[in-house]
């Protein structure tokens, strides 16, 4: 259908009707998309119009406001992302910790007890090392 100066509209870009979508689905204004992505009202409205693409940095900040993956958001914008294959026990928690609350209280308890275990593991490994070491002279 022809605008008023005659020419054809311009098509929405799957990301931006993917966006539009995504803020619908949650009941969100656009100043509320906006807060949530942490980009002025004005930039979201580009993004939601199809006249401005968000940067690789803006669309993980997006994937962490709807709680989806970067690579939805890249399959939105038409992107292939880099198909990485986790063992399988990686892929069950990283699909349970998408799950939880994104309270900062609980993201920095399972963030301490990460840090423990790899703190545990480094200090197992410098001891394999050391008894190689030893047997080696």
């Amino acid at each position: 259908m022809p605008t008023t100066n005659g020419t054809a509209p311009k098509k929405r870009s799957p990301l931006a009707t993917w966006l539009r979508d995504q803020v619908a689905q949650r009941g969100w204004t656009q100043t509320e998309f906006a807060e949530a992505v942490g980009v002025s009202q004005g930039t979201a409205s580009k993004w939601l119009l199809g006249t401005m693409d968000p940067t690789p940095e803006s669309m993980q900040r997006i994937a962490d406001a709807f709680f989806v993956s970067l690579d939805d958001v890249l399959a939105a914008a038409g992107i292939r992302p880099i198909v990485v294959h986790d063992p399988p026990q990686i892929t069950r928690i990283l699909h349970k910790l998408r799950r939880i609350d994104p309270s900062v209280e609980r993201f920095a308890m399972i963030e301490a007890t990460l840090d423990v275990m790899l703190e545990a593991d480094e200090a197992r490994a410098e001891g394999v090392r050391r008894r190689r070491k030893l047997a080696e002279s």
